[in-house]
């Protein structure tokens, strides 16, 4: 799930309950979490998220 999940947000998609429910849950665990916000700041990026805390993606460190 890590590496498919990294490639998606990567590539500029937003992952959402609707949209990849699989990848939605596992970014509900704080673990995973941590794990994809320390891989993708070592690339420069960042992960964001709806107030709703509906959909995650990347946007460049500024």
């Amino acid at each position: 799930m890590f590496d498919s999940l990294l490639k998606d947000l990567l590539q500029g998609k937003f992952i959402c309950e609707i949209s990849d429910a699989p990848a939605f849950r596992y970014l509900q665990e704080f673990d995973n979490v941590q794990q994809v916000e320390e891989f993708l700041n070592r690339l420069g990026y960042r992960d964001s998220e709806s107030i709703q805390n509906q959909r995650y993606l990347r946007e460049k460190k500024h």
